[in-house]
C-alpha cells in the first residue's frame, strides 16, 4: 500500500501505519490529531497531509524529520503556536533539515507571526 486517505475521522493519534515501508503518500486532514508519530519506519513517505488538525505546538511535528523523502507537507490550520521562544528555530532547523522538502503549507498557524525571514 503506497497511498492511504482517512481524513475526517476523529482520531488523535495515528498508530500501526509504521508497518507500511512503502507508504508515499498519507492524508490524515481534518482529523483531531494532536501528534504526528508512529511514521519512521515510513522512509519512502513523500506527502503529507495534516491540515486541520489540533497539533499544538512543533514539538508535535518534530518525528518528520526522519521521514528524508518528503517532499510536500501541509499543516494548515492545524492550531501550531508558539509556545516556547525557541519554538521558531526549531521549526525552521526541522524544515532545513528535510533537503527534499519542495512545497510546504503553513498558513493559519500562529508560529508563523515570529519566524525570521
Amino acid at each position: 500500500m503506497t497511498n492511504i486517505i482517512i481524513a475526517g475521522n476523529s482520531i488523535k493519534e495515528i498508530t500501526h501505519i509504521d508497518i507500511l515501508y512503502n507508504l508515499r503518500s498519507l492524508d490524515i486532514e481534518n482529523c483531531k490529531l494532536q501528534k504526528i508519530s508512529g511514521l519512521r519506519s515510513c522512509t519512502l513517505l513523500e506527502t503529507i497531509n495534516a491540515s486541520k488538525n489540533e497539533l499544538g505546538n512543533v514539538n508535535n511535528i518534530m518525528e518528520l524529520r526522519f521521514n528524508t523523502h518528503i517532499r510536500s507537507i501541509n499543516i494548515n490550520t492545524s492550531q501550531i503556536a508558539e509556545l516556547q521562544p525557541e519554538d521558531p528555530e526549531t521549526l525552521l532547523s526541522l524544515l532545513t533539515s528535510l533537503k527534499e522538502l519542495r512545497t510546504l503549507y503553513l498558513y493559519g498557524n500562529d508560529i508563523i507571526k515570529n519566524i525570521r525571514n
